[in-house]
């Protein structure tokens, strides 16, 4: 139930990004959206020759503890607009109380529940502007990227990337939301001087031990706790590489998702699962993919459930009727984990004949 609802919200999403939007002419000059549902607002630039007769990419930022968002608009300047980039700088919608003892009251900061007004950003630059839905990315310094490990990995089917610059991947997301995440392209910063290194090692360790493959760690000599301005152009050169990647070899992975989806409607699961393989596997990240990791997710599960099974039947002495269900999953799960498994036990199993 917990990856149906996850999944039924995230493509219900992407599904609303990908509708026409109610695309006006954008000042030239960066312009100021209230959130005052949020106690917030949003800062916004156009891209330099911006035309409704196409879509953009949108970047959306998010800042550290205690900045706000004009001050962190600016590390970003023009480069986006020059780019070809919408960028829109939300300002921390949670208020926390000072630890440094240089501020008076409270300061701007994000928390979990920031998820829903970075998604409400997302919307309402859609509803201004053309934006191109396979190709808004994510991108946080400090609790800013906190908040980018976590909004990306409950959201994998929105974004085509995120950019975390010295955060921490929170605990709190379940194995199940990582898996349906792992196509995601993640490009993370630290400075080698900064307090979150060591965190920022841990956080990419732990989305490689869950599968992602595109996902890599920049540590920059002579940085501290400080947002990497000299890596944003190579930021934007790697998103565009990524489009252009998703552009060439889209189609023939929504055709063969599919494909992956009719033969397990059928219950053909081996062909299903190859096919969902082909999806998952071929490095490409989007709503298709996300969608063919959560019937691999399912297809996983079935094939426990029958290793179970098969632990039962060598429990009660039965190794033929045990032999049977490990040479079934073997056969109806190609490529997953649980094949595997299975097939580790057989080995067993003849080592000990």
């Amino acid at each position: 139930m917990r990856i149906a609802r996850f999944l039924a919200s995230a493509l219900a999403l992407a599904a609303f990004l990908a509708a026409p939007s109610r695309a006006q002419d954008p000042s030239p000059e960066p312009v100021r959206i209230e959130a005052e549902e949020f106690g917030s607002h949003v800062l916004l630039r156009a891209p330099e020759g911006y035309s409704a007769e196409k879509e953009w990419p949108l970047l959306v930022a998010l800042h550290g503890m205690g900045d706000k968002a004009e001050a962190f608009f600016e590390t970003w300047g023009d480069l986006p607009a020059r780019r070809g980039y919408f960028l829109a700088v939300p300002e921390g919608d949670q208020e926390a109380p000072c630890m440094c003892g240089r501020c008076a009251g409270t300061i701007r900061t994000w928390g979990r529940n920031s998820e829903r007004f970075i998604l409400w950003t997302i919307e309402e630059v859609r509803k201004r502007y053309k934006i191109d839905a396979g190709r808004i990315t994510l991108a946080g310094f400090s609790a800013g990227a906190h908040m980018t490990f976590w909004i990306g990995m409950k959201n994998p089917a929105v974004f085509a990337a995120i950019v975390p610059c010295a955060g921490i991947l929170l605990p709190g997301l379940s194995a199940e939301e990582i898996g349906l995440a792992r196509t995601l392209p993640v490009l993370g910063f630290v400075g080698r001087e900064d307090p979150f290194r060591g965190s920022m090692r841990q956080s990419f360790e732990r989305l490689r031990e869950a599968g992602f493959a595109n996902a890599t760690l920049k540590e920059l000599p002579g940085l501290g706790h400080e947002v990497p301005v000299g890596e944003h152009e190579g930021i934007l050169d790697r998103l565009d590489r990524y489009a252009a990647e998703r552009r060439e070899k889209t189609q023939g992975l929504v055709e063969a998702l599919e494909k992956g989806k009719k033969a397990w409607e059928g219950k053909k699961t081996a062909d299903a699962v190859r096919g969902l393989l082909e999806v998952v596997q071929s490095g490409v990240h989007g709503p298709f993919a996300v969608e063919a990791l959560a019937i691999l997710q399912k297809a996983e599960a079935l094939g426990r459930e029958r290793l179970g099974e098969a632990g039962k039947k060598a429990a009660a002495g039965d190794r033929k009727g045990e032999a049977a269900i490990l040479l079934s999953i073997r056969e109806d799960f190609p490529g997953l984990p649980c094949a595997r498994e299975a097939e580790e036990r057989e080995k067993a199993d003849k080592g000990k004949e």
